[in-house]
């Protein structure tokens, strides 16, 4: 194994320090972060008190007088120690220890690491040096406090105060209605759901009032995508732009915004969703003497987000792109160009007409890297500019 190389991956990820340790001495250290090469160093008594809780069987993370944290990764007659590092306060971590006189630090702030990233490098250096693996949920259980009985407590606390003071939970056939509406394809129902007069209080999942309002919209957008999947569309699409909506509520910082982008983003996936019903509809009428004329269709409409290229589909269909353009046409009348901009088109008026998303993000969208071009585009189409077409026609 190539300890250097890997110990050089380990700091870049953690920038932090990685030290090797052979019956307690060490022997090989990488630091890929000047600042805390520069400024941090601990002590002999220190390291030691933190090399004693080195375990062979699976890595082991404490916490040095409840704020600095170090890792240790025992690998046959090596020990990695790793640090300093600082993890969210969320967890607990289980192992602590306390020392008045612990070494140096100048006026470096150690970055905080996400838990998820640091027991990634942990397992990495673990398991390249033994034959059983540790799985994260091992690690997590070694090194942190019971968050479940924790989640259980909060839970029957919860329970009791809301009880004394008679407040309930939101609708759930309100929430089955408005999901319902997502996997339909129903424009109308959706905001029908939206406006309707239900009692009882939207969930609580953090005490900060933005970090609330971001994890419900990460949770709606969720439940989203999935009720989408359910509805037809295509898996990768659903993920996709559940990862793009769930990073744009990180970014936003008002509730106002984040509400809007929740609508926003359940809209766009009724619409999707709809414009797959339509042409789920149209296709059973109408079917084309050859397969390959449906297997193009149907691929256009999965990837209406993307810039298409007509060799793109060739390379799938494992044809030549003329054979395709002349097939295609000689069955439709229509060249592969015109029929992915026809799609496009549709799916942007339904964009226009009900959702509260900017044209500009209407035209990166839909693979237009160019706003003004998709103006033109849909100028052509509809006899409308897309802000023109929104005012005129628009349900928002």
């Amino acid at each position: 194994m190539n300890l250097t190389y890997l110990m050089a991956y380990a700091s870049r990820k953690l920038h932090t320090k990685i030290s090797l340790y052979q019956n307690n001495r060490e022997t090989q250290s990488v630091c890929k972060n000047m600042e805390v090469a520069e400024q941090f160093g601990l002590n002999e008594e220190s390291t030691q008190k933190l090399l004693r809780y080195s375990n062979k069987a699976v890595p082991t993370i404490v916490s040095l007088n409840d704020h600095y944290v170090f890792c240790l990764v025992e690998n046959d007659a090596h020990v990695f120690l790793i640090g300093p590092l600082e993890v969210n306060e969320d967890y607990k971590i289980t192992r602590k220890i306390c020392v008045e006189d612990w070494g140096h630090i100048s006026t470096y702030r150690v970055t905080p690491m996400v838990v998820s990233e640091l027991v990634e490098v942990l397992l990495l250096i673990h398991n390249l040096g033994h034959e059983h693996e540790v799985i994260p949920e091992e690690l997590l259980a070694h090194n942190f406090e019971d968050h479940l009985q924790s989640a259980k407590k909060n839970y029957v606390d919860k329970f009791f105060k809301d009880r004394e003071t008679d407040v309930w939970h939101n609708s759930y056939q309100q929430e089955v209605r408005e999901f319902d509406s997502i996997m339909n394809g129903d424009i109308l129902k959706l905001k029908e759901s939206w406006s309707e007069d239900y009692g009882g209080e939207v969930g609580r999942l953090a005490n900060d009032e933005l970090r609330n309002m971001k994890n419900l919209g990460i949770v709606v957008i969720t439940l989203a995508s999935r009720a989408a999947m359910r509805g037809g569309l295509h898996p990768e699409i659903g993920y996709s732009l559940s990862d793009a909506f769930s990073l744009e509520v990180e970014r936003l910082n008002t509730v106002e915004d984040i509400t809007k982008l929740i609508r926003n983003a359940e809209m766009e996936y009724t619409l999707l969703v709809h414009e797959l019903a339509k042409k789920s509809r149209i296709q059973s009428s109408v079917s084309y003497s050859h397969p390959y004329v449906n297997k193009i269709q149907e691929f256009i409409l999965k990837n209406l987000h993307k810039d298409l290229q007509i060799g793109e589909i060739a390379d799938i269909l494992s044809v030549t792109p003329n054979y395709l353009s002349a097939l295609f046409k000689k069955n439709t009348g229509k060249t592969i160009q015109a029929y992915m901009t026809e799609e496009k088109m549709k799916y942007a008026e339904q964009l226009l007409l009900y959702s509260e998303r900017p044209i500009s993000e209407i035209s990166s969208s839909l693979g237009y890297s160019s706003q003004s071009y998709f103006g033109k585009v849909f100028k052509t189409f509809s006899g409308y500019a897309p802000s023109e077409y929104k005012m005129r026609f628009g349900k928002g």
